[in-house]
């Protein structure tokens, strides 16, 4: 005892350690709260005391800088003052699903040459440099991306079957548009506010007419650029002129006229919420 004492040694001190959360959409069960105990009770068992807490919340694994707490992290893991010397984190999924091997076990690399060393607290592989352990970490590096590639794949082609079912793919709708909430049936529910987005799986989301003084006023906007020589600035004066504003409330500019107008199938659409609407009138 005097020994450890005198040699400023103590075996029972605890190890300084950094925590890293990252939660994504992708696997709702890897939760920060499931990490963070999952973690603890792995820092209980090995003696470690967790001193900084780094969390990239609801980002993608797949690109570095878009990762803010990772790129801190490392950025600390050089600093010769850090407070830690180890890397608490769940699993090698939640260090990355970067589509090259390579730049994952880089990154790690990093942190190992400054002396801090990087463990996966749930993985089943032994955290040392065994030649095992390098093969189960590249397997499920590998793993991991092809996960990423693979949920991608299944996104994108999801999203082109909703838009090819009239369902809407995403982004804000345009002026004289709004987002519609429809049930299983197809029968509308209500209108989607700006921010508000479904709540139950089973229900949609389309395009639908957002007030009649709004479709009628981009109907103007065509028929106006169609039958007079008039320009985008043109318009925007006009619509000033009459007191009137866009969605946000402010002045019409040029450039919202161009993007109303730059939409090929913008008046198609209007036409056939109109119609669909109001049905068809012929005499």
């Amino acid at each position: 005892m005097a020994s450890a004492t005198k040699s400023g040694t103590n075996p029972h001190a605890r190890h300084r350690a950094a925590q890293y959360i990252r939660m994504s959409t992708d696997h709702q069960e890897y939760s920060p709260l499931f990490q963070r105990e999952a973690i603890a009770e792995y820092a209980r068992a090995h003696n470690f005391r967790v001193v900084c807490d780094y969390e990239d919340a609801d980002l993608s694994g797949l690109i570095f800088r878009q990762r803010p707490a990772l790129v801190q992290l490392l950025l600390d893991v050089e600093n010769p003052r850090r407070r830690f010397n180890t890397i608490l984190v769940f699993d090698v999924s939640r260090w990355g699903r970067f589509q090259d091997v390579v730049e994952a076990a880089f990154y790690e690399y990093a942190c190992r040459r400054a002396g801090v060393n990087v463990i996966y607290v749930a993985e089943s592989f032994s955290n040392d440099a065994s030649p095992a352990t390098s093969v189960m970490k590249a397997l499920k590096r590998a793993l991991a991306a092809e996960f990423s590639r693979e949920m991608s794949r299944k996104v994108f082609l999801g999203q082109c079957l909703n838009a090819q079912r009239g369902f809407h793919a995403g982004g804000p709708p345009g002026y004289g548009l709004q987002r519609s909430l429809i049930d299983s049936k197809h029968e509308t529910r209500r209108g989607l506010a700006r921010y508000e987005y479904k709540s139950v799986q089973s229900d949609r989301v389309v395009i639908a007419s957002a007030s009649t003084t709004e479709a009628s006023l981009v109907r103007k906007m065509y028929e106006w650029y169609a039958t007079q020589k008039v320009t985008g600035v043109g318009i925007a004066k006009r619509l000033n002129d009459f007191g009137l504003r866009n969605r946000s409330g402010r002045p019409w500019e040029a450039q919202n006229i161009l993007r109303i107008r730059s939409v090929p199938s913008y008046a198609v659409k209007l036409h056939r919420i109109e119609r669909h609407r109001f049905g068809d009138k012929k005499q």
